[in-house]
């Protein structure tokens, strides 16, 4: 069978929101853009990769792809995450 492209989307996510994370700046998902290249099998072995791109102020762009042992690329990302404003306690 085929992966269903809401997996892969949420797989996406937790890689690319983690890089947030080791960023020091937890933030949350604003935008998620998925271009699916190539079906991905459920017996395929494969691989994501995620980088910071920039960020600006709360701000954070990052892309990621998939891909196999092959670098046969299944789907690529680009991401918006935003870093929430500091709570101001009363």
């Amino acid at each position: 069978g085929i992966v269903h492209g809401g997996a892969i989307a949420a797989v996406f996510d937790e890689c690319m929101g983690a890089i947030t994370l080791n960023n020091n700046q937890p933030a949350y998902t604003a935008s998620l853009k998925i271009d699916y290249i190539s079906p991905l099998t459920v017996e395929a072995i494969f691989y994501v990769e995620s980088h910071l791109l920039k960020t600006e102020k709360r701000k954070t762009f990052i892309t990621g792809q998939t891909f196999d042992e092959n670098q046969k690329l299944f789907a690529k990302s680009e991401g918006l995450y935003i870093t929430p404003k500091p709570q101001v306690e009363s």
